[in-house]
């Protein structure tokens, strides 16, 4: 199964998370939420995976964003949820942990949230379960100095949708950005 589950803002529809993208695999099989004011997470089932990030960009010189080296792929600084902690405390502490980026050096967009869920094999029981992950957008506000500290190495990509990077989670998210910066004509 492969969901994308995203917010709205305004308590308009979003139209980024009502427009199918291209290259998904599956159908969400739910709709996407619709929110008020501030994009809000759903909350998942008690047996699902958690985790979450920052999808992290920076204007100077241009429009960029940050993807951490992994050994066979580029993902975002993001990791599992802890036992009570909100998922906005997950994604601010690993970025922390996997950047040095602090909440004093962004921007946190209360109007963009993503989520996306899928099947993956449980590292200790070995088992099928569900995941997901909640993404939240920052934007840089001042120049620092990434110091990658769980990842071989990390990467600023240059802004030119669309982009084909890895297509199960960074790919379509690429995508609702894309669509959410039109909407709120942030280009």
């Amino acid at each position: 199964m492969f969901s994308i589950i995203a917010g709205a803002a305004n308590g308009k529809p979003n139209p980024a998370a009502q427009t199918p993208l291209a290259g998904q695999p599956t159908t969400a099989p739910h709709q996407p939420s619709t929110l008020s004011r501030k994009a809000r997470p759903t909350k998942p089932p008690k047996s699902m995976i958690q985790a979450a990030g920052y999808l992290v960009f920076r204007n100077h010189p241009r429009r960029q964003f940050l993807l951490m080296r992994h050994a066979d792929r580029w993902d975002l600084p993001k990791g599992h949820v802890d036992d009570g902690e909100s998922i906005l405390q997950t994604a601010r502490r690993e970025l922390r942990e996997e950047t040095g980026i602090r909440p004093k050096d962004f921007v946190h967009d209360e109007n963009f949230l993503f989520q996306i869920e899928y099947r993956v094999i449980g590292r200790k029981s070995g088992k099928p379960r569900d995941k997901r992950v909640s993404i939240f957008l920052a934007e840089l506000t001042t120049e620092i100095e990434i110091v990658p500290t769980e990842h071989p190495g990390f990467e600023w990509f240059d802004w030119s949708p669309p982009h084909q990077i890895q297509p199960q989670t960074i790919d379509p998210l690429l995508a609702y950005a894309e669509k959410f910066f039109d909407q709120s004509n942030r280009r």
